[in-house]
């Protein structure tokens, strides 16, 4: 797994593997929690542009486009809700171990594709 910036610790993934040597390079230390939610948000957005294809922006299309959207992000698998565009995501469980004489958080458990039960149970008014 690796450590970002933040002392997170992510799963091995293919996107992991390519993101952080490349981002690393280009900004000199490594990603945190934050860069990793605009790299979503790129991908998000790039997606709803995409698919467009070429024409006239059209926001009801880019909207209906990132509804059901999967794609796998550096911090796992990521899924846009349709019905209520929440994201759906891995949770990880994490403690503070030393990791070469430092504290880091260590992946302990994760939990997969965890929806965000808030729609469900009714917003307070």
């Amino acid at each position: 797994a690796y450590v970002f910036g933040d002392g997170s610790v992510r799963p091995k993934n293919q996107e992991n593997e390519g993101f952080k040597p490349v981002y690393e390079k280009i900004a000199g230390e490594v990603p945190g929690g934050f860069t990793l939610f605009a790299y979503d948000g790129i991908q998000v957005i790039y997606h709803m542009v995409e698919a467009q294809k070429g024409g006239k922006f059209d926001a009801n299309a880019a909207m209906n486009a990132a509804k059901g959207y999967r794609w796998n992000s550096p911090r796992g698998p990521l899924l846009i809700e349709p019905a209520t565009r929440d994201i759906t995501e891995n949770v990880y469980v994490r403690r503070i171990e030393k990791v070469n004489g430092k504290l880091r958080n260590v992946l302990v458990d994760t939990f997969p594709q965890i929806k965000d039960p808030w729609p469900e149970m009714g917003r307070p008014k």
